[in-house]
């Protein structure tokens, strides 16, 4: 079953124009927090995709499929071509394999043992030309990494990765991921 990404609301509610109200938070959780210190990361305007790869035990492809924002999301053609390109570059030379394979040293035997993920979700923004008026960050569809989700076996609970981890992985593939414009509060967030 397809995972899809949550969404993500905005600091202020809108009016029925879909106008910022300034100072009415979205969410009471947000106003809660506003002290807190967030991590802050690049908004793009594009389409929220995902890439689901399913490994077998062997670090294999059993499966990979490419999701828009819903099951319902209709992915442009030239996005959708961009995204199987893409897809097909990170299984060229074992990519995938290599950047999600798991070494352990077992305690018991002494020897190291190999493993990988039962799934692994990049989730990001398709943008571009044609793609929710993204086209003034690029002439052409791009794939754009904001975060990664794993789950190590079929029953086990998923976890999405930290910052760190989503870098490591974006600079293996040779994918782009969001800017990350550090650690603030949300004062400092707003007047970015």
């Amino acid at each position: 079953m397809a995972q899809y990404y949550q969404k993500i609301n905005t600091i202020w509610k809108r009016d029925e124009r879909n106008k910022i109200s300034l100072g009415d938070y979205s969410m009471p959780e947000i106003e809660y927090l506003r002290e807190n210190i967030w991590e802050v990361t690049e908004k793009i305007n594009g389409t929220n995709m995902s890439i689901e790869i399913m490994f077998n035990q062997d670090g294999s492809i059993k499966d990979w499929n490419i999701h828009g924002k819903t099951e319902m999301a209709n992915i442009p053609a030239n996005l959708l071509n961009e995204m199987n390109r893409l897809y097909n570059s990170l299984i060229e030379d074992d990519k995938l394999k290599n950047t999600f394979r798991v070494e352990k040293m077992n305690p018991d035997t002494n020897k190291l043992e190999i493993s990988y993920p039962y799934k692994v979700t990049i989730f990001g923004e398709g943008y571009g030309a044609k793609i929710q008026g993204g086209g003034r960050y690029s002439a052409t569809p791009k794939f754009i990494v904001f975060d990664v989700m794993i789950q190590s076996s079929e029953i086990s609970e998923p976890i999405y990765l930290l910052r760190k981890n989503v870098e490591d992985i974006c600079s293996k593939l040779s994918l782009d991921n969001v800017y990350c414009y550090g650690n603030m509060r949300l004062y400092e967030i707003i007047e970015i």
